[in-house]
């Protein structure tokens, strides 16, 4: 269910997508649409179009992760601002590998050879 901010922001919502496409301007999805604030300097339902901005649900929750693992330092609207434009490039996860705690041996190891047999007649008597 859909998070809702009260009937002033759902008017909002509605005036602002008369007046603009409801596609994600990042990657130009039209499904899953959120409007995301660039600033929250204006109260709930007063925004100016310029602090409103379409985004798919997908990099709309990736511009807030971002933006919290640079624990808010910069200003959402600059966040905003650079994940949209070019500059802005997701770069594949690199491989995580184990550390060995040993260095690896040039030979394997080998169990020793036993006479099973001798062994099996040992255990008879």
């Amino acid at each position: 269910m859909p998070q809702t901010y009260g009937p002033a922001w759902e008017a909002r919502k509605k005036l602002y997508y008369e007046t603009h496409p409801k596609k994600c301007a990042k990657c130009g999805a039209t499904t899953q649409i959120c409007l995301h604030h660039k600033t929250y300097d204006y109260p709930m339902g007063e925004e100016p179009d310029s602090a409103l901005v379409c985004l798919c649900r997908s990099h709309h929750s990736l511009l807030h992760k971002i933006h919290r693992r640079n624990n808010r330092r910069i200003p959402l609207a600059s966040h905003t601002d650079w994940f949209l434009s070019d500059r802005f490039v997701l770069k594949p996860k690199r491989a995580k590998y184990k550390r060995r705690k040993h260095p690896r041996r040039r030979y394997r190891r080998t169990a020793p050879k036993v006479d099973t047999a001798a062994v099996l007649r040992s255990m008879r008597k």
